[in-house]
């Protein structure tokens, strides 16, 4: 069970580490993987179903630039959210019960979306079209209702603040 007075003492580390210059910049493949890997199975599922379930030429194409288009959008957005993850630093990631329990969840999430977008891509081109929208609308609801619980935007403009006035003031 994660408290405010956990995630308020996991803060406090995580401001010694900045204080102390352990900030990583990750590699942009490192960033970009997982929402690659999102999108290429956006593109795949349609790709796949057209071979299995008999559909024209452009049905499928119309599948795939849906699928296509919507993952390259979830594609930056999961980047930016690896990037940020990645930098920080690597013994806070390890230690960190705040981190463990919501890496856990984005986990739980990735799998069950790839798992729903595989499953609607057996429903033709239609329904896969505006399905993946749906159930990413959907999901992102059901994921900031889940994860926002824990106020982690308000740990990180914290954080940001505190970097802002450490440069303002010249510490190093």
């Amino acid at each position: 069970m994660i408290t405010q007075q956990i995630i308020s003492s996991e803060l406090e580390v995580l401001k010694k580490h900045i204080d102390s210059g352990d900030i990583r910049i990750p590699s942009l493949w490192q960033g970009l993987k997982p929402g690659l890997i999102i999108m290429a199975w956006m593109i795949f599922c349609p790709l796949l179903m057209s071979f299995l379930i008999t559909q024209k030429a452009s049905e499928t194409l119309t599948a795939v630039l849906a699928g296509g288009w919507l993952g390259f959008i979830i594609m930056i957005i999961v980047a930016k959210i690896r990037m940020l993850y990645l930098s920080l630093p690597e013994n806070f990631l390890n230690t960190s019960s705040v981190i463990g329990v919501i890496s856990s969840k984005l986990k739980i999430y990735y799998i069950v979306y790839m798992g729903v977008i595989f499953l609607l891509s057996f429903l033709g081109f239609i329904i896969y079209s505006f399905g993946v929208i749906l159930v990413t609308v959907i999901m992102a609801f059901l994921l900031q209702l889940d994860i926002g619980r824990y106020q982690i935007v308000g740990v990180i403009d914290a954080v940001n603040s505190y970097v802002k006035s450490k440069k303002l003031l010249g510490v190093k």
